[in-house]
C-alpha cells in the first residue's frame, strides 16, 4: 500500500510544543536515547499541569521510538482531543500514518476495522487524497452488500449502500458503487417477484396461454383478420405499404394485452403499477422482438383478405420483473 510522501518528522513535531517545564526538558534529552526514561518523564509532567499537550506528543514520539505504536497513536489521540491544541492538523497526519502501519499490521478484523474507522474520520477532516481507510471501510461494506444480495434482503443492500455514500470517496467510485447496489436490489428483487408471480398470477394466465410454463415466457398473441380492400384500402394486397399496414393491425392490440398483464403482476410482486405512458414505453422496448406471419397461409394464389395473421411476442419472465423493478416499493 502506498504511503503518503509528506509526514510531519521529529523536528517539525517538536516546534509545536510550548512547555519548557524541568521534566519535560529532560524528558526531551532523554527521548533519543532513553525513550522509557522519556515516557516517565513526560507522564510526570503531565500530573503537574494536565491537559498537557505537548506531554501527550512527547510521550506519542517516545512510545514510536520503542516501537509501541497502539501506545503512540492512543497518546497523539488524546493529543489531538485537547480543545485548541496548536499544531493539531500537523499531528493528525502523523496520527493518520501510524493507523495505516497498524492497520496493515494487523491479522485481526475486527482490529483492523476499528483502526480504519479511525483513520476514515482523519482522512476526511484532513481531506487527504488517498482515503485509504474510507476505501477499506467501502471493501468492507460491499462485502455486506452482496451477503445480503445472496441471502435476498434488500433492506441489507440498502443499509450496505447508503454506508457507502456516506464515506470520504471520490465521486466516480461513488457512482460505481451506486449502479452496484442498483442492480444487487435488481436481483433481490427480481427472486422474490418471481416467486410471487408463479404463486399468485402465472395459473390463470397459463389456463390462458399468456405464460409459458416449460420455457418460463409470458406469451402476447393477436390474431388479425385481413379485411377486403373494399373495406379498407391500406389492405389491397398491390398497395405499398400493405405489408406494415397488416403487421401494425395484428401486433399493435398486444399493447393492451401488455398492460392488463403488467396490472395484474405489479401489485402481486410488489411493485406500483406503471401508468399508461410507462406502459407505452415498455412495449415499445418489447415490439421489436414480435413475430408475425400467416396463421396458416393459403398459398400465393389465395387473396390475403380474410386469412388470419398472427402477432405474437414471447418475453422471458425475467424481462418482465425487471422492467417492474422500477416501480418496486
Amino acid at each position: 500500500m502506498q504511503r503518503r510522501l509528506l509526514v510531519p518528522g521529529l523536528a517539525a513535531l517538536l516546534a509545536l510544543a510550548a512547555c519548557n517545564s524541568d521534566k519535560v526538558l529532560a524528558g526531551r534529552r532523554a527521548l533519543a536515547t532513553e525513550p522509557a526514561k522519556a515516557i516517565a518523564l513526560f507522564q510526570e509532567a503531565e500530573k503537574a499541569r494536565s491537559p498537557c499537550f505537548d506531554c501527550k506528543l512527547y510521550t506519542g514520539l517516545a512510545y514510536e521510538k520503542t516501537g509501541d505504536l497502539p501506545a503512540a497513536a492512543t497518546a497523539w489521540e488524546a493529543a489531538i482531543a485537547i480543545p485548541d491544541a496548536a499544531g493539531r492538523q500537523d499531528l493528525s497526519w502523523r496520527l493518520l500514518d501510524t493507523y495505516e502501519k497498524l492497520y496493515e499490521a494487523s491479522k485481526d478484523k475486527a482490529a483492523k476495522a476499528a483502526i480504519a474507522r479511525k483513520a476514515a474520520t482523519l482522512e476526511t477532516s484532513l481531506g487527504a487524497a488517498r482515503a485509504w481507510a474510507n476505501e477499506a471501510i467501502a471493501e468492507g461494506l460491499r462485502a455486506d452488500l452482496d451477503a445480503a444480495k445472496k441471502a435476498g434482503r434488500a433492506d441489507g443492500v440498502k443499509a450496505a449502500a447508503a454506508g457507502i455514500q456516506a464515506l470520504y470517496l471520490p465521486s466516480q467510485r461513488k457512482r460505481e458503487m451506486a449502479v452496484e447496489a442498483t442492480e444487487a436490489l435488481r436481483t433481490v428483487f427480481a427472486a422474490a417477484a418471481e416467486k410471487a408471480f408463479k404463486e399468485k398470477v402465472a395459473p390463470e394466465l397459463a389456463e390462458t396461454g399468456r405464460y409459458d410454463p416449460d420455457t418460463n415466457e409470458v406469451v402476447l398473441t393477436n390474431r388479425f383478420v385481413i379485411p377486403p380492400p373494399s373495406e379498407d384500402e391500406a389492405f389491397d394486397p398491390k398497395a405499398d405499404g400493405f405489408k406494415v399496414a397488416v403487421r401494425k393491425r395484428a401486433c399493435v392490440p398486444l399493447r393492451e394485452g401488455l398492460g392488463e398483464m403488467i396490472a395484474a403482476a405489479a401489485p402481486a410482486v410488489g411493485a406500483k403499477t406503471p401508468d399508461a405512458r410507462a406502459v407505452d414505453a415498455m412495449f415499445a422496448a418489447v415490439f421489436p422482438q414480435a413475430k408475425a406471419g400467416f396463421a396458416a397461409f393459403g398459398g400465393d394464389k389465395k387473396p390475403p383478405a380474410g386469412q388470419t395473421f398472427l402477432c405474437t411476442v414471447r418475453l422471458p419472465l425475467a424481462s418482465l420483473l425487471g422492467e417492474l423493478f422500477r416501480y418496486s416499493e
